[in-house]
Order: C-alpha cells, then structure tokens, then sequence
C-alpha cells in the first residue's frame, strides 16, 4: 500500500486533503507509516493538458516543470507526526516535489491526452468497483499495457 489519492467532482474544489481523505489518510498511515496522499489539482490538470488554454485548444501547456514541461496535477501530502498532513512542494513549501522521470512532463501530458481521446479511462478500475464486482480488476493489467505503449 502506497497511500491514498483523491480527486473532487467539482472543477472549483481546492486541491486540499478534506476532512473525510484525512481520515483515510490517517488510517492507511497507522498501519504503512511512510504512506502518502495525492490530491488532484482539478485546475492545475486544465493547465496540464491545456484544456484552459488560451483559445480553448487542448494540448500540454508548458511552464512550471522541469524543462518547461507542465508539473503533474497532483499535490502531495505526507504526514508530519506533530502537525499532520502536510502538503509538500510547490507553493513556496519546502519538502519533496513530484517528479516526472523518462521524458518529463510533457511526455506524461502528451499520454494523457492520447488515452483521453481513446477513451481509456472508461476501462479504469478502482478497488470500490472491485468489491462491487469481484471479475473487475482494479490492478488494471490490460489498461496498464496500454499506457505504457503511449
């Protein structure tokens, strides 16, 4: 177990952990104290695949990463035993960033819009669907195989 990630229905939502991801969160570390939270940056995730780009073109816009390349949409929490849940990187923080390794991130971008367009994440299996439904499997072998041809 890696951790917890998070992702709001609503576009406008802070990237923040909430009180119920807390929670999660805090669970997962009693038991993996080196667990982590990801939260995805619903905005930053526009910026990252240039869907709120100027003209309303989608493609990665650059800026902000290593290289130019768009940082991942994601913020990263950990736990500090003192003062909770941290966010860690980015906005001035100190502490670990996200890195994007084997091309950076304008290749992570150019692969997302690709299985955006083919709609790969229609075949996207979480554990909740799992237990619902033991034939669907939330490692995602066959979905896996696909992105790591994009």
């Amino acid at each position: 177990m890696v951790g917890y990630y998070y992702a709001d229905a609503r576009f406008d939502a802070p990237a923040e952990l909430n009180a119920v991801g807390r929670r999660v969160a805090d669970s997962l570390a009693e038991r993996y104290p080196a667990a982590c939270a990801l939260v995805v940056d619903n905005a930053a995730l526009a910026r990252f695949t240039g869907v709120a780009g100027e003209g309303g073109g989608v493609g990665p816009s650059g800026g902000g990463g290593e290289g130019g390349a768009p940082p991942p949409p994601v913020e990263l929490f950990l736990k500090d035993a003192s003062r909770g849940w941290r966010r860690m990187g980015g906005g001035g923080a100190s502490g670990p960033r996200l890195r994007v390794a084997g091309g950076g991130g304008g290749r992570l971008a150019a692969a997302f819009l690709a299985a955006l367009a083919a709609s790969a994440h229609l075949a996207l299996r979480d554990y909740d669907e799992h237990l619902d439904d033991p034939a669907l499997d939330f490692l995602n072998p066959g979905l896996n195989a696909r992105l790591a041809k994009a």
